[in-house]
């Protein structure tokens, strides 16, 4: 992530949920990536840009919706003024350190 910044986000370690307020400089991007596990849903708040997805570009503007469902490949790009937007998915499980099996 180049030019951006988590604003706030959920902290409730008892949680099923995970959301970031993400803000995006002018002309920043976050690059191509993939999430495999969680389909995340992007809702923008401020600003303007586009989330360049395999189905094809879609620009966002303050209200815009978008579903990325997961195993999508995506990347964000904020426009002149700037990005603001909330990401929501289900919370990822914590990693947990358990014994070996016995044999």
């Amino acid at each position: 992530m180049t030019g951006a910044t988590v604003d706030w986000r959920l902290t409730d370690p008892g949680r099923q949920l995970d959301a970031n307020l993400v803000r995006l400089n002018p002309e920043h991007h976050i690059g191509e990536h993939v999430e495999p596990d969680l389909d995340v849903l992007l809702v923008v708040v401020e600003g303007d840009g586009v989330v360049h997805l395999d189905s094809g570009d879609q620009p966002l503007v303050p209200g815009a919706v978008v579903w990325l469902p997961r195993g999508s490949r995506r990347s964000v790009r904020a426009g002149a003024g700037g990005l603001a937007y909330l990401t929501s998915h289900q919370r990822r499980p914590g990693m947990r350190i358990t014994a070996p099996p016995r044999p």
